[in-house]
């Protein structure tokens, strides 16, 4: 994080962006700016000179390049600004303005594939195949967060939270040999597949109106028949089992799901995806407390133990 005194040349996605007037009429622009360091408000008092060298002004939802000093006024953070330019989404990198899961995305999509190479099942094998050669859903399910927050609320967080899951699955399975591992895996991919249209790329934020109306649920089953139909699967058992692992996988009517489950691997996905989620948070928080002290966390604090290697690991899985 950045703190008082750090000199700032960074990319931040603006937030907010007004031209206003002093009391004394003299215009000045105001912006709230963030990025994975820093979200503050910028104030650049000469606005009326500068804005004629700018070949493009900040807008609302634009990305900028800024130079200065992070410093405080009135106890709140702003930057002093030496230099400021409007950049192009394409230029910017997004880990440098959004958070990231703490490992390269390069690594996670090797073990996506690796995962799904270990798929016997032709109907399942072909249902994910569909899925990572669409490019347009592929390029959605690896930039996508995971949730609005709560859990892998960041860039790439939903791929993180799938590979995880798929991790916790073949281990699991490993030791309960009755689990069928293609379901699993199938249902790792799938199971939170329709949040690429509920939840709103994490610049926009929030969710969309499909999203609002639908669930991710409903919009996953959906995909899981497109997906059906075009490998020629449709009608098949295969199909109503993986739609079934996405209807249940939040375990409990009251907790969201439609349906609860109704097989082996539906009850060991749910305890998966919900393993996954807490320890994603509960890894967060060790990290940000002090050894021998107590997690904020209201709801259920923990003790960060001598024994925890929390501090000299960057990520919660492998």
């Amino acid at each position: 994080m950045l703190k008082v005194g750090d000199h700032v040349n960074h990319c931040f996605l603006v937030v907010d962006c007004q031209e206003l007037k002093t009391k004394y009429g003299k215009l000045y622009l105001s912006l709230n700016v963030k990025n994975r360091l820093l979200e503050c408000g910028v104030k650049i008092w000469d606005w009326e000179s500068i804005k004629s060298t700018l070949s493009k002004h900040p807008t609302t939802g634009c990305f900028v390049k800024i130079t200065g000093t992070v410093e405080s006024y009135q106890g709140m953070i702003q930057i002093k600004t030496e230099q400021i330019e409007v950049i192009e989404e394409g230029e910017v990198d997004p880990s440098e303005i959004y958070a990231t899961p703490g490992i390269a995305l390069e690594e996670m999509e090797n073990r996506l594939k690796q995962y799904l190479g270990m798929i016997k099942n032709p109907v399942l094998k072909d249902l994910c195949q569909a899925v990572i050669t669409n490019k347009e859903l592929y390029q959605l399910l690896i930039t996508r967060p995971a949730a609005i927050r709560n859990h892998h609320e960041t860039y790439h967080g939903l791929l993180s939270h799938i590979v995880s899951m798929m991790g916790a699955a073949v281990a699991l399975q490993a030791h309960y040999h009755f689990l069928s591992l293609d379901l699993l895996l199938a249902g790792a991919l799938f199971h939170d597949l329709g949040k690429v249209v509920e939840i709103n790329d994490i610049k926009e934020g929030g969710y969309s109106t499909k999203g609002r109306l639908l669930g991710h649920m409903d919009i996953g089953t959906a995909l899981i028949d497109r997906f059906a139909e075009k490998t020629g699967h449709k009608g098949k058992e295969e199909v109503d089992l993986l739609k079934h692992l996405v209807l249940s996988h939040h375990g409990k009517l009251e907790w969201g799901s439609p349906i609860e489950p109704r097989i082996p691997e539906a009850m060991a996905l749910h305890m998966i995806d919900y393993m996954d989620a807490q320890f994603y948070n509960i890894f967060k928080q060790l990290k940000e407390t002090p050894p021998g002290e107590w997690t904020s966390n209201r709801s259920q604090s923990l003790f960060k133990h001598s024994l925890s290697p929390v501090d000299q690991l960057d990520h919660y899985h492998k």
